[in-house]
């Protein structure tokens, strides 16, 4: 791993950058950053995760243009591979700021007053944990996503429509984040959580990281959703992204695992949320692949997931609930 200096920094937000393999995007996203326009100070962390490609180079080349804003983390081995917590490892302990921001090196901010508009809310309500806000879906290319794209899917809807509101326990339930990872900031809480909770923390690590954060934010406070769109988030299928390595594959019984991670971590602050929505489309999902490809792999993945989802009984009303509701709207549809 690259060294560099750990001298304590005045900052009142970390904008922490994570990237592999990003050649392609991280000028955009370095400079989406450098171009935001505060009244306050902030830091840019960045950790490369052994790229084989350029994007090391390329992000020692801002760091030497900018050397008292970039603090650098390029790894020599990948730390994602090895199972490493590398977010816990290397970032966290060097984040300075009273907030943290985020955004991965394939997405990019556009608005140069981003982190100001959200620094300002953060600051003036006290009582709020988080805040995040519309994006605007690219391609590969950087060209805008069209809303009849296959990658645009309804579940993306979800982060480039948002109304002015509160984070609701609906949304978590839904699996629904605050706001897409390029636009959160949140307060930098990390070492005033109880070390048996991040011990539970850290060791859910089938559960989506993402949505681990967004509930953890929920569970510590208010957490307000913006309408500005002042990030792009670059859905694809050909570069490292989460989309692009999971595509077309039966990831039914890691998602069970997950959502049952996020009912601990939820209890642990004595909230429960009702993730039967999510449990009844995942069992779905199995079965689907089990019927589309018959192999042995499908067929175990759908009998763990048909064995070892919780609240059955839940469940089972939830489905129940959904075929009436559709049955309704085809009688109606007929008569």
């Amino acid at each position: 791993m690259t060294k560099h200096n750990n001298i304590r920094r005045e900052v009142d937000v970390s904008i922490i950058c994570t990237a592999y393999n990003q050649e392609k995007y991280i000028r955009n996203t370095l400079d989406g950053f450098l171009m935001q326009k505060t009244n306050f100070q902030y830091e840019i962390i960045v950790h490369d995760d052994a790229s084989t490609d350029g994007t090391t180079e390329i992000i020692m080349e801002y760091v030497n243009k900018y050397p008292d804003i970039i603090i650098p983390i390029c790894q020599t081995v990948n730390q994602y591979s090895q199972g490493v917590p590398f977010i816990f490892e290397y970032i966290i302990p060097k984040a300075n700021g009273k907030y943290i921001a985020y955004c991965e090196g394939d997405d990019y901010w556009v608005n140069p007053l981003k982190l100001q508009r959200q620094y300002d809310f953060m600051e003036s309500h006290g009582d709020y944990i988080a805040c995040g806000h519309n994006v605007v879906m690219i391609e590969d290319d950087n060209s805008l996503m069209a809303k009849d794209s296959p990658l645009y899917s309804r579940y993306f809807e979800i982060y480039t429509d948002m109304d002015e509101h509160d984070y609701t326990l609906e949304e978590v339930e839904r699996n629904h984040m605050y706001g897409h990872t390029c636009t959160r900031m949140y307060r930098n809480f990390w070492n005033d959580l109880p070390r048996d909770f991040m011990e539970l923390y850290k060791s859910c690590n089938s559960a989506n990281e993402d949505l681990k954060l967004s509930l953890l934010c929920y569970c510590m406070g208010k957490v307000w959703c913006m309408s500005g769109k002042y990030a792009y988030h670059r859905k694809s299928v050909v570069n490292n992204s989460y989309t692009a390595i999971t595509k077309g594959k039966n990831i039914c019984k890691s998602v069970l695992k997950g959502c049952i991670e996020l009912e601990m971590i939820a209890g642990y602050f004595k909230i429960f949320p009702d993730f039967a929505s999510v449990y009844v489309g995942n069992v779905s999902s199995a079965l689907v692949y089990c019927l589309k490809d018959r192999n042995i792999n499908n067929l175990k993945i759908f009998l763990y997931v048909l064995s070892h989802t919780p609240h059955k009984i839940k469940m089972l009303k939830y489905g129940a609930g959904l075929i009436l509701k559709k049955l309704k709207c085809l009688f109606r549809g007929v008569s």
